[in-house]
């Protein structure tokens, strides 16, 4: 559910599953380098994710060592997950298991225990791992 006059927030991420590939490319704009986003990374954004979104993509355009990484390789696997203790994190990863970046939230109010995304560098696109 995209968020309307008359709608509420699904914080539950309820039709995550139903993105397979994207109709639309809303453009992140100057401040994030041109950086894409798909349908599916839209939903989560305006269900009540937008914090998640916007440290995503502060890091693809600000960190040095995300930067120095995509260099070198094009692709990113992107993890968020939720722990039961209200704590977090996002892991950036080459998509082999290695480790390139790790982010650490003290505090979340997550109501999905993990989200699961992919970034193109070539193509400058992040997307739901579903929309690949």
């Amino acid at each position: 559910m995209l968020i309307g006059d008359n709608m509420e927030q699904d914080k539950k991420l309820s039709i995550l599953d139903s993105f397979i590939g994207t109709q639309n490319y809303y453009d992140m704009g100057v401040l994030f380098r041109g950086i894409k986003i798909t349908d599916g990374v839209r939903y989560v954004s305006e269900n009540g994710y937008s914090y998640l979104v916007t440290d995503i993509l502060s890091i693809l355009t600000a960190c040095r060592k995300i930067r120095r990484y995509l260099a070198t390789d094009y692709f990113l696997s992107i993890v968020f997950i939720a722990y039961p203790n209200r704590k977090g994190e996002i892991i950036f990863s080459d998509g082999n298991g290695n480790t390139v970046f790790k982010k650490t939230y003290r505090y979340t109010d997550a109501e999905v225990d993990k989200i699961k995304f992919f970034y193109d560098e070539r193509v400058k696109i992040l997307m739901l791992a579903s929309e690949w």
